[in-house]
């Protein structure tokens, strides 16, 4: 097997199989490490900087006036520590878990031809040599974030917690949850089911009535005949109001008011009558294309009107939910893709994880992070007084998890030749608690006033996904005048090999991708500001967030 480098703070390093006994590693051992990779483990871990000050200068505000930060607190600790106040110790990966830089080979194309192919970089070229960041993975669920954390969100605590601590089990609170709202997706496909005999065919009904010869397509075309004829209408009716009338006559009325003729239509100017006209017309040609809205909208909604005895809205609805719910294979009858499956998936973890509780299994012990931050900037009033003024930001996590993190980084020539830097991150991060204070000075030693001041962010947890391999990598960049620049590309299918003008390759690389590209997900178990009554706004979820494209160029301030 490869050999791997750990590094603890006794300097001790498994080096040859799994059973083997820490050894300490001399000079001569060390030289013959191959570099596979190098996995460090950090036991009994604790930083402060205690009372040290670091202070950025050098930063200008619009104004021109320099802005000073200063970094007054760090600690990173075991849980516990009392927002860093009692040196607690903690981990960071262990001897089975470490965190790893290693290089590694994409396997894309070496599954059938190569026993050693990876799965995890399939995404990857094998002629592509990656340069990777791994945080410390874990199979047992309830050591992984992810199903941890969702089942945090259905249990609507975090466990372990006062008032957290019944209710796991392989029928717990948070299965039931899950349970409940994996029966309402599949009443809405049994629902849509009972309408049909063949999702396909309803399909390609929508596609032959939304056809130049089917009722949709004859409805919208008569409208946009009326619409081409009101809108000539409407050029007529402004060309005699600009152009015939003169400007004594349009000073007034208004464009599209008639001017008024008197009861007989006896007191207008013969230039005034032909305006008068073409108002009438644009009326008359205006209510004709209302009329044919209306048809179409009814169309629309006509059950009758379909050879299916459903509405083309009610259909055209139907196979949008059902290609949420089930995925864009519409001959299948397993839901085999699309949210359904997804949400068992997940229900599958919160089960493992409740059932483990349940039997008495306990999690790990996290981290405890805190910084503080005192920012000094000139501050200018709506009277223009200029006054120096201090913001302050204090952050305290509690219970910080970060496995099953990933960073990648890999070259590949641009349009240009030139070798340009892209990307992939994975970040899994997990917090029991998490405490932002914006108050500084004014709340110093006052505990009451500090606590109503903090914005609380309880069971908080994140999975951000920037990047799917060479298929969407993220790529860095230097502007020409200096400013750092990140993009998210937009799917390639080239990329990967993929002929880009055969639509049936395209649509399978398109279902592919948004089957299989990692989405991300932030639950916040409950948001509260201060601690008073009516200080708790509730919970938050950001579930299934994918990002299309997205660019980001910093800018000289």
């Amino acid at each position: 097997m490869n050999k791997a480098l750990f590094l603890t703070p006794a300097l001790l390093a498994a080096a040859i199989s799994a059973q083997a006994d820490l050894v300490a590693l001399d000079d001569a051992s060390l030289s013959e490490t191959t570099g596979e990779g190098l996995g460090m483990a950090l036991e009994n871990f604790v930083f402060n900087v205690d009372d040290a000050v670091t202070t950025v200068t050098g930063i200008e505000s619009s104004d021109g006036s320099e802005v000073n930060v200063a970094w007054t607190e760090f600690y990173i600790m075991g849980e516990g520590s009392n927002n860093g106040t009692t040196e607690v110790a903690g981990q960071i990966g262990s001897v089975l878990h470490p965190w790893v830089l290693q290089s590694v080979r994409g396997s894309r194309g070496l599954a059938d031809t190569d026993a050693s192919y990876n799965a995890d970089y399939l995404n990857f070229g094998s002629d592509i040599a990656l340069l990777e960041l791994a945080t410390d993975q874990y199979d047992n669920p309830v050591e992984n974030i992810v199903p941890y954390s969702q089942f945090s969100l259905y249990q609507g605590c975090v466990w372990g917690q006062p008032g957290c601590t019944t209710g796991a089990g392989a029928n717990g609170v948070a299965v039931q949850k899950i349970d409940a709202e994996i029966a309402g997706y599949q009443a809405d496909r049994t629902e849509i089911d009972s309408r049909y005999t063949n999702l396909v065919q309803i399909n390609q009904t929508i596609i032959d009535d939304a056809s130049a010869s089917g009722y949709i397509g004859v409805a919208e075309q008569e409208r946009d005949d009326a619409k081409a004829v009101s809108d000539a209408s409407y050029d007529d009716m402004s060309f005699d109001y600009y152009n015939v009338l003169n400007s004594s006559e349009r000073a007034e009325i208004k464009l599209g008011q008639k001017a008024d003729c008197g009861i007989l239509g006896l007191s207008c100017s013969s230039r005034e009558r032909t305006y008068n006209s073409s108002v009438d017309q644009y009326d008359e040609d205006f209510y004709a294309y209302v009329d044919k809205i209306k048809a179409l909208t009814e169309a629309y909604h006509d059950p009758d009107r379909s050879s299916t005895g459903v509405s083309y809205i009610q259909r055209v609805r139907d196979i949008g939910r059902f290609r949420v719910l089930c995925g864009s294979d519409l001959s299948s009858s397993e839901c085999g893709t699309g949210l359904i499956a997804r949400k068992q998936e997940t229900r599958d973890g919160i089960a493992s994880v409740s059932v483990a509780l349940g039997n008495g299994v306990t999690r790990r012990g996290g981290l405890d992070i805190g910084s503080k931050f005192a920012i000094t900037l000139n501050s200018t009033d709506q009277d223009g007084n200029v006054t120096e003024r201090t913001d302050f930001l204090d952050i305290d996590m509690k219970g910080v998890y970060f496995d099953g993190s990933h960073f990648r980084l890999w070259s590949r020539p641009d349009e240009n030749g030139q070798s340009e830097m892209n990307g992939e991150l994975s970040l899994n991060l997990y917090a029991k608690e998490m405490n932002i204070n914006v108050c500084g000075e004014a709340c110093e030693g006052d505990a009451t006033l500090t606590a109503e001041s903090t914005l609380y962010l309880d069971n908080f947890a994140m999975s951000l996904n920037l990047g799917y391999g060479e298929i969407q990598p993220m790529k860095f960049g230097v502007t020409s005048d200096g400013n750092f620049e990140f993009e998210l590309v937009k799917p390639d299918a080239a990329a990967i090999g993929v002929d880009t003008s055969d639509p049936a390759a395209m649509q399978e690389f398109y279902n592919s991708y948004y089957e299989n590209a990692p989405k991300s997900f932030i639950y916040v178990g409950n948001v509260q500001v201060g601690t008073g009554a009516g200080s708790n706004l509730g919970s938050i979820t950001v579930d299934g967030l994918r990002s299309q494209y997205l660019k980001v160029t910093s800018r000289d301030i």
